[in-house]
């Protein structure tokens, strides 16, 4: 398998077209990914390196040589069925969503602390504009 047919099936493993794909990587544009699959160029070093430190459960001997499997927890080759992928996306989302939920419920509790707090100091202040009015007419 050449670098080209590997780096396309990884993208495509992903659920992602080439530009996202260098997007997630942290290149502004996508370029360095069509050069590989066009086969223009290999799969470098540093283009392993950091895709497998953004994409940890790839195996980076895999991407590089193609020696082993895609990923590092997979048993065997029929372990990347389509819904096997589908499954591993959906317990990642579920996840994502979970902790952003929490987060929600978080942002919401500190709304609600400074509303209070806006709604005390505006008490505290009429009060104190009232006494000071008090005190210059009386």
């Amino acid at each position: 398998m050449t670098d080209s047919e590997r780096l396309n099936e990884l993208i495509s493993l992903l659920k992602m077209k080439p530009v996202e794909f260098a997007r997630s990587l942290g290149y502004d544009r996508a370029t360095i990914i069509y050069n590989i699959l066009n086969g223009q160029n290999g799969i470098s070093r540093n283009i392993a390196n950091k895709i497998v430190s953004v994409y940890t459960q790839i195996n980076y001997e895999w991407l590089l040589k193609g020696e082993g499997l895609i990923t590092k927890w997979q048993e065997k080759e029929s372990d990347l069925s389509p819904l096997h992928r589908v499954e591993d996306k959906e317990v990642h989302f579920e996840t994502r969503c979970k902790a952003c939920a929490e987060k929600d419920k978080e942002i919401a509790d500190l709304k609600e602390i400074i509303h209070d707090q806006v709604k005390e100091w505006g008490t505290v202040c009429r009060d104190y504009r009232e006494r000071v009015e008090r005190r210059d007419t009386g």
